[in-house]
């Protein structure tokens, strides 16, 4: 995987103190949950590890009190640069939303998954 616990971690620290919320604190092991979640859904298909980050954090909000749309969102886009996917502005606020669908289970991984290859056959 392109991230790993503790640069997750960072990273939500760095956001939430630009942002103005020192006092937000992850939960630690709702992202190791996420991140045990994430692993096996990787394969050797470039989009699998975006999609697999992105849904795994999409089903554990709590993860990042306050920024969870936003963290899962970034992370996504991290992992999908590591693997050379360009993702857009309007693909920001697509990931947003389907961040409630993941979370209220209406949309599943094999959906995830397929918008982030979508973006593949469009670069």
């Amino acid at each position: 995987m392109t991230l790993d616990e503790r640069q997750i971690l960072a990273a939500y620290a760095e956001l939430a103190e630009r942002l103005g919320l020192p006092s937000a604190v992850a939960h630690v092991g709702d992202v190791r949950a996420a991140l045990a979640l994430a692993e096996p859904l990787v394969t050797e298909d470039p989009a699998s590890e975006p999609a697999a980050v992105f849904y795994a954090f999409s089903r554990y909000p709590r993860a990042f009190p306050r920024l969870a749309r936003a963290m899962t969102t970034l992370l996504a886009l991290t992992c999908a640069r590591a693997h050379g996917i360009v993702l857009g502005s309007n693909d920001s606020d697509a990931l947003e939303a389907m961040v409630f669908g993941v979370a209220s289970q209406r949309v599943g991984f094999e959906q995830v998954l397929a918008y982030f290859r979508s973006r593949i056959a469009q670069a």
